[in-house]
């Protein structure tokens, strides 16, 4: 986010912290191990990720930049990226994002295997039970490996939330005090009936509860054409929010502000 007026790239785009200000958009290229910057420019605000990561490639490409491995988040993910990527002979390991078709099929066809002794994760969040297991697939644009998770741990906390938010939502319609923002709560999972002798009868609809307990919350899945290792492929993954957290510390805890320094 920007609060500049003059800056022709600042535009109104997306806004992750759904801030009230135009943004501008900076393409970062760093490595992996030691996160250095390599390379950066500009964008524009109202530039999608998409769209973002072909305006890169082309840059890499007049700086003569050979074959590299890109951990990507899942904005990024699309079909024609996956076909630039592969059409120039780059590695990539990314996300899914949950929208996908594919993705939700094939969660639901491998996670019945997926909580075994051997696919266990061992890392170092200790809030984290982590299993994992990895499909290799041969696809139009080559080989790819295709690593499937699940957060046991998450789980638990999502269906948790979830259930003190219906509590909440209950209450509320039983006392027709609604909030606009949990609309969808209470379309999804209640059933309101009015009658003349009992009043009102809030009834919650088990069935959907049910779908979501029973849904993919919990469960994620990394492609990439990188890394064969279900293990080292989250690692990897993982690595890039070091970069992240210190630019959300730049923007969120310091604004952006210049640093003040004591002279003596």
């Amino acid at each position: 986010s920007s609060y500049a007026r003059d800056n022709p790239y600042v535009e109104r785009g997306y806004n992750r912290d759904h801030e009230s200000l135009e943004q501008i958009n900076i393409a970062l290229i760093s490595t992996y191990e030691s996160n250095t910057p390599l390379w950066c420019t500009e964008l524009p605000g109202s530039m999608s990720d998409q769209m973002a990561l072909e305006y890169v490639l082309g840059h890499l490409e007049k700086l003569d930049v050979g074959k590299a491995g890109f951990l990507l988040d899942r904005g990024f993910y699309s079909e024609d990226n996956i076909s630039n990527l592969t059409q120039k002979n780059h590695k990539f390991t990314m996300p899914v994002p949950s929208h996908i078709r594919w993705q939700n099929d094939f969660i639901d066809n491998h996670r019945g295997a997926l909580q075994r002794p051997a696919n266990l994760i061992e890392t170092d969040d200790k809030d984290s039970i982590i299993y994992g297991l990895t499909v290799v697939k041969t696809t139009k644009y080559g080989r790819m490996w295709i690593h499937l998770y699940y957060d046991a741990v998450r789980k638990e906390r999502d269906v948790a939330r979830l259930m003190e938010t219906l509590k909440k939502c209950q209450d509320e319609l039983e006392d027709e005090r609604l909030f606009k923002s949990r609309e969808h709560y209470y379309e999804r999972y209640f059933e309101v009936k009015e009658t003349p002798k009992r009043g009102r009868k809030v009834t919650l609809k088990e069935d959907e509860v049910d779908a979501y307990i029973n849904g993919h919350s919990g469960y994620w899945v990394l492609l990439s054409t990188h890394e064969k290792d279900t293990a080292k492929a989250l690692f990897h993954y993982r690595q890039r929010n070091n970069i992240e957290l210190h630019f959300d510390d730049l923007k969120n805890l310091m604004d952006c502000k210049r640093l003040r320094v004591h002279s003596e």
